[in-house]
């Protein structure tokens, strides 16, 4: 930790530049994809290089205006239109119909974007999708909590070929992870505090004894330390994963929501 706190002290510069650069090129890939053009660069290094700002010709000037407010509707709006006459279109559905801009956007991928004249809702089943969407976004905090509790307590769960799952830590081993027995230096010490164990194990003492020869090891104290900081790692990983993913389901049933709201308002007429 301390060589990689070095390396990154030492390359500051260079990793803050290689970040800005990332980020610039992020925020133009996101201009570009959202509003499909970058005209107003283009206007602003035609400027700087001294080109002039305008066409002498009011038609030209309205055609290039036109292509920059159709630029700015598609970056603000997310909307897939090709003419500034279907941004007019698409104005005129949302006023007609009394619908919510931000159930449109939300809703944009379930939108039959085909024909301005007549923009609808595609042909989605979407109670089935609510309820395949809810078992899943169950599943995903469920596993969730699952992950991260399992990575806070100082257990590894390991299985040994003749043996079940149990957890070990640097100083016990227990069979149930609710459980209040423990296999350790003071149960290790005779045969009888072994024997409750038994069952719960599902082993024979000799093994049990066997098993409280190898937590006294030294080597085996360290071996534990690296299974627990990988199962600690990979539960965290999993528990981080399953967190975006199950707000990223949440923001899926939203949008099926707000299809369903915008489907509801439009009744023909």
């Amino acid at each position: 930790m301390t060589n990689l706190l070095n390396l990154i002290a030492e390359h500051l510069t260079t990793i803050a530049t290689l970040a800005n650069l990332l980020f610039i090129t992020a925020a133009f890939l996101y201009i570009y994809l959202r509003a499909g053009s970058i005209l107003f660069l283009r206007d602003r290094l035609w400027k700087f290089f001294g080109g002039k700002a305008s066409f002498s010709s009011p038609k030209l000037q309205k055609l290039k205006d036109d292509e920059r407010e159709l630029e700015h509707f598609k970056f603000e709006f997310d909307v897939p239109a090709s003419t500034l006459r279907e941004a007019e279109l698409f104005e005129n559905w949302i006023t007609t119909k009394n619908l919510s801009l931000r159930d449109v956007i939300h809703a944009k991928k379930y939108i039959d974007w085909q024909d301005f004249n007549n923009l609808n809702i595609k042909d989605i089943s979407i109670k089935s999708r609510t309820w395949i969407s809810a078992i899943i976004a169950i599943l995903l905090y469920t596993t969730m909590v699952m992950a991260f509790a399992l990575a806070i307590p100082k257990y590894a769960m390991i299985k040994l070929a003749d043996t079940n799952y149990f957890y070990i830590s640097e100083e016990n081993i227990k069979f149930s992870i609710f459980s209040n027995n423990y296999l350790n230096k003071k149960s290790c010490e005779s045969d009888e505090n072994l024997s409750p164990l038994i069952n719960e194990s599902q082993l024979p003492i000799e093994k049990l004894i066997s098993l409280c020869e190898e937590l006294n090891k030294e080597q085996n104290k360290k071996a534990i330390n690296n299974i627990l900081l990988e199962q600690r790692i990979t539960l965290s990983i999993l528990g981080i994963f399953c967190f975006f993913s199950f707000f990223i389901v949440i923001r899926y049933v939203a949008k099926v929501h707000a299809a369903k709201r915008i489907k509801g308002r439009l009744i023909p007429d």
